[in-house]
């Protein structure tokens, strides 16, 4: 739980984002315990959206640390694959706002993710599509190029299928959860029935390097 001067230096932040909202609010302050200070993620909501379930009534803000010295650390790929699982599960909210501290050096706001009707469409940064290169394979980085390019939102990398009982049954090297939609690399092509029983678009990366066109159709 944040403390009370934790609380105003975020909520003054968030109205500097044009949030505004009354308080009472319960709210917490995200902080890795690990060595290795990677990020943090504010959270304030009321108690009227809680008891009515109302998710858009949820304020956020989060702030990736990715400084140079952070980017050597052996924990900073973890901690970035969680930062993009975070943005993947709250930029559709309206009072979401994200930061990366490189960004925040250089003058950039807290930004709020796109709100399109069509949840699969978010233009990224190229720094942002630079970043997933360093997770994954060079000999794909030409077709992120491509993805970039053609306006998609920033893939997970990583992801991991789970069942009813919360084990990991499969994994995806490149995916669109909230649309289904993933890539699979070759040792992870035996999960592709698994992702499909599951209702899952699922391709193997190496079809869609010789026809990016028909697979970046799926978002349309």
């Amino acid at each position: 739980m944040a403390g009370k001067s934790s609380f105003h230096t975020y909520r003054m932040m968030l109205q500097s984002e044009s949030m505004i909202f009354d308080e009472p609010l319960f709210y917490g302050l995200y902080e890795p315990t690990s060595d290795l200070e990677s990020m943090k993620l504010f959270v304030a909501v009321g108690p009227d959206a809680i008891q009515h379930g109302q998710k858009q009534s949820l304020f956020a803000a989060g702030c990736l640390f990715d400084s140079p010295s952070n980017r050597e650390h052996a924990e900073f790929e973890s901690a970035w694959n969680g930062y993009l699982r975070i943005y993947n599960l709250l930029q559709f909210l309206t009072n979401a706002v994200f930061a990366t501290q490189e960004g925040k050096a250089s003058n950039q706001r807290y930004q709020k993710p796109p709100t399109k009707e069509k949840p699969d469409i978010d233009k990224a940064s190229q720094e942002e599509w630079d970043e997933i290169k360093d997770l994954i394979e060079s000999d794909f980085h030409e077709i992120l190029d491509v993805f970039a390019k053609s306006g998609l939102a920033i893939p997970e990398v990583g992801f991991e299928l789970e069942d009813d009982n919360g084990e990991i049954i499969a994994e995806s090297e490149l995916s669109w959860p909230s649309l289904k939609i993933g890539l699979l690399v070759e040792d992870q092509l035996d999960y592709q029935d698994i992702f499909k029983d599951s209702g899952w678009q699922i391709y193997p990366i190496d079809e869609v390097l010789t026809n990016p066109g028909s697979f970046i159709s799926l978002f349309d």
